[in-house]
């Protein structure tokens, strides 16, 4: 929470030692999980997608209980896996990612990055389905609403002579002004300057 990675990764590394050491197969799922969140937020891609898949190891899929975790970790690998150029291995991460979900934000969230990696192999059709979907699950001026949109208007702007996404760019970008949203704020702008 301070934005201390270096830091936060030792120490979660250290309590994965110990998680080890007690026979605790889930909070050391977790410390890696953590930690392969941390290594890709950081740009170590290949030692993410290396700590991510250990996590697997100590997590039972069969588990309801596990679920959460699984899911976050399927998501991660195919956010990682994006991250190197591997499309294909994304999407069936995501889809992993899918299967373990029950939360609607997390779902809506990973559904929007399984968009998102069809549309980078210009599958547009399925990208642009899931984005539908999404959008009529998400709560209108959300910032995940914005993103979903700004993905939306690129992907039917990119695969439909004629569609203007303007109106959609500005309604995303209007809604992360609203919310000081800097990061969205700067996607919008990159939008609307690469239209």
């Amino acid at each position: 929470d301070e934005g201390r990675a270096d830091s936060a990764f030792l120490n979660f590394s250290k309590a994965k030692d110990h998680f080890v050491d007690a026979k605790d197969s889930l909070n050391t799922a977790n410390c890696l999980i953590i930690m392969a969140i941390i290594q890709k937020d950081q740009g170590d891609y290949f030692g993410a997608q290396e700590t991510a898949l250990g996590a697997i190891a100590f997590l039972d899929e069969s588990n309801p209980g596990h679920h959460m975790y699984v899911s976050t970790n399927y998501n991660n690998l195919g956010a990682t896996a994006t991250l190197l150029g591997d499309k294909r291995r994304a999407i069936s991460f995501y889809e992993s990612a899918l299967l373990y979900s029950k939360d609607t934000v997390n779902i809506n969230s990973y559904l929007n990055n399984l968009g998102r990696a069809y549309h980078d192999e210009k599958e547009y059709a399925k990208a642009i389905a899931i984005y539908k979907g999404v959008l009529q699950n998400e709560k209108r001026g959300a910032l995940d609403y914005a993103r979903t949109r700004t993905n939306y208007a690129t992907a039917m702007w990119q695969s439909t002579a004629g569609y203007d996404p303007i109106p959609d760019f500005f309604e995303a970008l209007a809604i992360r002004k609203e919310r000081n949203e800097y990061w969205g704020q700067n996607s919008s702008y990159a939008h609307l300057a690469a239209y």
